[in-house]
């Protein structure tokens, strides 16, 4: 007569929309996350079916239970607490787009379209179905950031977006893309192409970032000198500088952004910042603004990641990480003030603001390299996506920091910059009840934008992050 299989009482907790009821279950030992996920779908009846990965004390179960307990010593009699996750999917990859030069930049804040930007000094905007729609050759050195918002009204030009590009040839370039030209092969889209409104100067060095507040009324950059300028949006009517703190753009390449239905040539006015930003001393590697607009987060080469006051200036608090160079930033979703920055000594390190030390990181993830650019996710304030110099994209869970969830190997060498927008901005969904479709595009030394389809599931926000990672759904999420 055999024995009936060994077995381990679980008890299964979720904050996804999937909760069983609360109870223990007595689950055989040799149950890997395939078949624990089978039962919730049968004990749920969810059709179609959804995937779910499981975490015990922090790390993803990779193996069996028995795996799992044998190495941690869990013995068969004691309750195992287990929470279950809905399943972040392989990215599918659907294209892979040409560039003349090494890709230095990428964003998806124009909807339903891709923006690049690269070593040939050139702006690309393509619509999602990898159709060029507009090159921007106004600069006259590598683009080092891009990204757009919706064109101020007070601008008086028509609706649109603004799309800004930074350059290692030390300005920030300001292009209005009125609405019909985003749309491909129409007749419109000929005689109103983008055109350049003026150019930002916030030092003598290299731009190395640029970012517009969520009202988009301001405008911050980030240089390798160690400042950071805060701008107005608002157009100059006059040169606020003089013409020699300006890198050369030859009268050829302001005709090419003139509207083409236009013979005259506007003169683009140079800008000047309303406040610097002096604290770091080093070059800073990228500035961001905090969701409400009141505050602006920057990482450098001096070890430092510092918190701006955007109304005064005035530096709040500084973290110190020594001989840690940060290399890019990112401020994870939901209301908790957790920062992220990839850093030279390839690791990812993870910040709250709420801790009083300036020196504390709350979490790391290692990488094999050192991490150039980083992107959390949009929504979930768990995940965030990584790019290294290895060419290696990751995807990483904050509540499960050991390994990551998704991991893509890039072929042609250093991936440079990496974004991700989820579904909403008139992206269709495939990814069917519970899950959410976004879209992934990566760039880098092998001249390749390259786009991925990613489904992620919901739930939880992370709460604060320490030895254990805490996640709380909001409130108003329970509500609903």
């Amino acid at each position: 007569m055999s024995l009936p299989p060994p077995s381990v009482p679980l008890l299964l907790s979720t904050r996804s929309p999937y909760a069983l009821p609360p109870t223990r279950y007595l689950i055989p030992t040799s149950f890997t996350r395939f078949q624990l996920s089978q039962l919730i779908n049968t004990s749920l009846s969810l059709s179609p079916p959804v995937p779910f990965d499981f975490l015990v004390r922090g790390s993803l179960l990779r193996g069996s239970l028995q795996s799992w307990m044998t190495a941690h010593g869990q013995g068969g009699e004691e309750t195992l607490e287990v929470e279950y996750v809905q399943s972040v999917l392989p990215p599918r990859r659907e294209a892979s787009i040409p560039q003349e030069d090494w890709v230095s930049a990428v964003s998806l804040s124009l909807p339903d379209h891709i923006l690049s930007g690269a070593y040939d000094n050139t702006v690309r905007i393509y619509t999602e179905g990898q159709e060029l729609l507009h090159t921007l050759s106004s600069h006259s050195g590598p683009i080092t950031a891009v990204t757009a918002f919706p064109t101020p009204a007070q601008y008086a030009i028509g609706e649109g977006n603004i799309i800004l590009s930074s350059s290692q040839d030390r300005t920030v370039h300001m292009h209005h893309l009125p609405s019909p030209s985003l749309l491909p092969t129409s007749a419109s889209a000929a005689d109103a192409g983008p055109r350049l409104l003026t150019t930002l100067h916030t030092s003598p060095a290299q731009v190395s970032s640029v970012a517009p507040s969520p009202s988009g009324q301001h405008i911050v950059t980030a240089t390798w000198d160690g400042l950071l300028g805060l701008f107005t949006s608002t157009l100059p009517t006059s040169h606020e500088l003089p013409a020699d703190d300006e890198p050369d753009i030859s009268r050829k390449k302001r005709r090419k952004l003139a509207p083409t239905s236009s013979a005259e040539e506007t003169e683009v006015f140079r800008k000047a910042p309303t406040l610097l930003l002096r604290g770091h001393t080093s070059k800073v590697s990228r500035a961001i603004w905090d969701p409400d607009g009141l505050s602006i987060f920057s990482a450098g080469w001096d070890y430092t990641v510092r918190q701006w006051d955007a109304q005064t200036g005035q530096q709040g608090g500084v973290k110190t990480t020594p001989d840690r160079v940060h290399l890019t930033i990112g401020r994870m979703a939901g209301p908790a003030p957790l920062l992220a920055t990839g850093t030279s000594d390839r690791m990812v390190c993870m910040f709250d603001l709420r801790s009083s030390s300036s020196s504390t990181v709350q979490l790391t993830l290692p990488h094999a390299s050192p991490v150039q650019s980083l992107v959390p996710h949009p929504t979930a304030s768990h995940l965030l996506t990584t790019a290294t110099l290895q060419g290696v994209l990751q995807i990483w869970d904050l509540r499960a920091p050991r390994e990551s969830l998704v991991r893509v190997m890039r072929e042609g060498g250093k991936c440079l910059c990496v974004d991700w927008r989820v579904r909403g901005a008139g992206l269709p969904s495939q990814a069917g009840e519970g899950g959410e479709e976004g879209v992934w595009v990566a760039g880098g030394e092998d001249r390749q934008v390259q786009v991925w389809r990613t489904v992620t599931g919901g739930g939880a926000r992370v709460e604060r992050v320490g030895k254990q990672v805490v996640d709380k759904v909001n409130e108003e999420d329970a509500e609903t």
